[in-house]
């Protein structure tokens, strides 16, 4: 071999080796912090966030791509801006919770509007999901990969309180709401909304400062709310979506078969997540009444009451609050059921 091609040799081998430098550059992995708002345990809600994510996210992206959940760090109102700013990659958004100051993503949170919890996924998937994720995109750089619900939501009281299954047994007892708009339903029916969080409830039913509350069947098995609850009453209490949402900023620092096997991956989990949710109600209805809890059906004039009050009164101040976007949000929701407002 003569020396030009020794030197060529020698050269080639130099790139190859830089080449490869770079790309074992380019794959170091990357970690996504998920600011998860809140735990609900035993729940899809933390089960997707919390061991699904972590698990299948790093094999969809050959290691790529570690998801560290973490809590505390965010609140379910400063998680937008936690991710426009790039203090977390992930984070999820319970609109149940921000109804006060982002209340037009919590329309299927109004008392009334959808009909049961089977109704959820299409007008969820249709109308509510894209609304959000464009004002998502717009304003904080991040875009929905998942969505949820709390179905199975209704009001629930302890033996010395419930059954409250008329308007007129709601007046005085003290609730513990998960919404605004469930709060305002309650007041109206004569009822006392407290704020208070979550993890809070169990202890204070016991001390009794609060009657009562509303609530999630899944989250109140998985709580162990139902030690100090007998019974479960299915006036209309909305339904609370929620959604979990990535950075586009750490999206696009992947490479692009990466970012594409990650985004498929959330496709996949999304996929079943609607039948696994309502399964789930179902299964911790199901598990309640063994554990003793009383479900009551609350006649159907009382609940009529109950919707009417909750269109004349929540729907419209929601109205006010949310502007001519909400106003046309309701009734694309609406139209979705074969409804007008």
């Amino acid at each position: 071999m003569n020396l030009k091609a020794i030197i060529a040799a020698i050269g080639a081998t130099s790139m190859l080796a830089i080449s490869a430098g770079g790309a074992h550059a380019q794959q170091k992995p990357v970690v996504w912090k998920f600011g998860h708002v809140f735990s609900v345990p035993k729940t899809l809600f933390d089960d997707v966030a919390m061991k699904e994510y972590p698990e299948r996210i790093s094999k969809a992206s050959k290691g790529l791509v570690k998801i560290e959940v973490v809590q505390g760090i965010v609140n379910p109102n400063n998680m937008f801006e936690a991710l426009g700013d790039g203090r977390i990659q992930m984070g999820s958004v319970v609109p149940a919770a921000v109804s006060a100051t982002h209340p037009r993503w919590h329309v299927l949170g109004l008392p009334g509007v959808l009909d049961k919890d089977a109704d959820y996924p299409q007008v969820a998937r249709d109308v509510v999901w894209p609304h959000a994720d464009a004002e998502m995109k717009r304003r904080w750089r991040g875009t929905i990969v998942n969505m949820g619900v709390f179905s199975g939501t209704l009001l629930f009281s302890p033996a010395n309180v419930g059954p409250v299954d008329r308007i007129e047994k709601f007046k005085g007892l003290k609730y513990r709401s998960h919404s605004v708009e469930v709060s305002k339903l309650i007041e109206t029916m004569g009822g006392a909304p407290v704020g208070l969080p979550f993890p809070e409830l169990y202890s204070s039913i016991e001390r009794r400062v609060v009657d009562a509350y509303s609530s999630a069947t899944s989250a109140v098995l998985g709580s162990g709310l139902f030690e100090v609850t007998k019974y479960a009453e299915d006036w209309p209490a909305g339904h609370g979506l929620w959604f979990y949402v990535v950075s586009e900023d750490a999206l696009k620092l992947l490479p692009p078969d990466t970012r594409k096997a990650v985004m498929d991956e959330f496709a996949l989990i999304q996929r079943d997540l609607s039948q696994r949710q309502l399964a789930e109600t179902t299964k911790s209805i199901e598990d309640l009444k063994a554990k003793g809890m009383q479900f009551i059906v609350v006649p159907e004039a009382e609940k009529q009451k109950a919707r009417d009050l909750a269109r004349k009164i929540v729907w419209t101040t929601w109205l006010e609050r949310t502007g001519p976007e909400g106003r046309a949000l309701l009734i694309n929701v609406l139209k979705t059921q074969g409804k007008a407002l």
